[in-house]
């Protein structure tokens, strides 16, 4: 029997559940999305795009066209798992109960977000769905540790660094999983055509047209490829030289959640241990001749 197939027959929390793209961008190591296909027989992915955000004065034309970028390549790689991307335009809760009353979903996932107006903003749909009956689960999905993980041992916050690196070092880091193969989505769902430009939705355009970064999946693990390979050795001297390429150049796809800090956490892991076993076959063979 085939993965979706079997899937299918599984008893199921919901029949029908959202899942809410905001930062985490991705299908690898998405523990909201994971645990949203184990639930649910039918997920609804949608990515609501917020004019408040998209029109703000301080955003810039280059963040949207990121943002478009990886929508678009989220949707791509969700056609190829038998899903699609779901986009609606408007304020948040009002989209979101106007989406929970068309697909009669019960379940709402998504990654947690630790910034005031994320918290906010998350406050208000979790209250609009709780009144409506719908469960909502929130996960760990943009930062390695949260912040209530990280705490002294009277239970407050640190004011000085160098103790918190101490104790954030030793909390354990999950090791980052693989996305779901296959996602269920009903094609009666409707979407709205996902914009190409920033001007589309009437947010200022990007200035410039060499664009170095681009907002795929692919991508990401491509640069993430290359600071392994090239610059992750000498990070801590070569980042304070602007002229070499002594930096990762992963901050917009963390910013923007299409790379998983656990799957950085991961890769690096794997990489200093196949360095260690290199070195330590070279240190055999030497003594050995």
């Amino acid at each position: 029997m085939k993965g979706a197939e079997a899937h299918l027959l599984m008893p199921f929390a919901h029949k029908t559940a959202i899942y809410w793209f905001r930062r985490s961008i991705r299908l690898d190591d998405n523990l909201a999305l994971l645990a949203a296909v184990a639930d649910a027989q039918a997920v609804v992915p949608v990515f609501i795009l917020d004019p408040a955000i998209l029109t703000h004065p301080t955003t810039g034309g280059a963040r949207v066209r990121f943002l478009f970028e990886a929508l678009a390549d989220i949707d791509q790689t969700l056609r190829k798992r038998g899903s699609r991307l779901i986009v609606r335009r408007g304020k948040p809760v009002e989209e979101m109960e106007r989406l929970v009353e068309e697909t009669g979903a019960t379940g709402l996932y998504f990654g947690r977000e630790v910034e005031p107006f994320g918290r906010e903003r998350d406050a208000a749909v979790t209250a609009a769905m709780q009144r409506r009956g719908v469960t909502v689960e929130t996960f760990s999905d943009h930062l390695i540790q949260e912040p209530e993980t990280v705490r002294t041992r009277t239970g407050g916050v640190y004011t000085v660094f160098t103790p918190y690196k101490r104790v954030w070092f030793d909390v354990p880091v999950a090791e980052a999983r693989s996305g779901p193969l296959h996602i269920h989505t009903p094609s009666t769902v409707r979407s709205e055509p996902l914009p190409a430009l920033p001007e589309d939705v009437g947010a200022v355009a990007a200035e410039s047209p060499q664009v170095r970064v681009r907002g795929t999946e692919a991508e990401a693990r491509r640069w993430l490829g290359l600071f392994l390979e090239s610059c992750v050795r000498g990070y801590d001297v070569e980042r304070d030289f602007p002229a070499r390429e002594g930096t990762s150049r992963l901050s917009a796809y963390l910013r923007m959640g299409i790379l998983s800090p656990r799957r950085i956490v991961t890769e690096s892991l794997i990489m200093l241990l196949s360095t260690s076993v290199t070195l330590v076959s070279q240190v055999k063979s030497a003594n050995a001749a």
